[in-house]
């Protein structure tokens, strides 16, 4: 894959969509700071899944992947807002996957 990127990269781009959607969607505050306005979990799954429908426009009907992967890297930063407003839990350390869905519940320092 010609386009991979590191992590960081990746949480580089989504920080950079967050501060836009603010910018975008926020409302100034007397000191100078934005401020988004809240939603709820429901909220944000409609707003996901309109810009969803538009990924999967833009993956059937334009040449490459980066027209659905501007639109992917919107989706992204909207579950981070949605977490952010939200809460959300960590998930559990020293938990591993086996068989793709049972967890079986290990030491931390545990490999595999």
């Amino acid at each position: 894959m010609a386009n991979c990127m590191s992590f960081d990269e990746v949480m580089a781009a989504i920080k950079t969509e967050r501060q836009y959607q603010l910018m975008r969607w926020g409302y100034r505050q007397e000191d100078g700071s934005m401020e988004e306005a809240q939603h709820g979990v429901t909220d944000w799954l409609v707003y996901i899944q309109h810009y969803l429908n538009i990924a999967f426009e833009e993956a059937a009907t334009k040449p490459g992947n980066e027209p659905a992967m501007e639109v992917l890297r919107k989706i992204t930063a909207m579950g981070v807002a949605a977490c952010e407003q939200n809460g959300v839990e960590s998930r559990p350390v020293g938990m591993a996957v086996v068989n793709g869905r049972d967890l079986l519940v290990v030491s931390p320092g545990f490999n595999f």
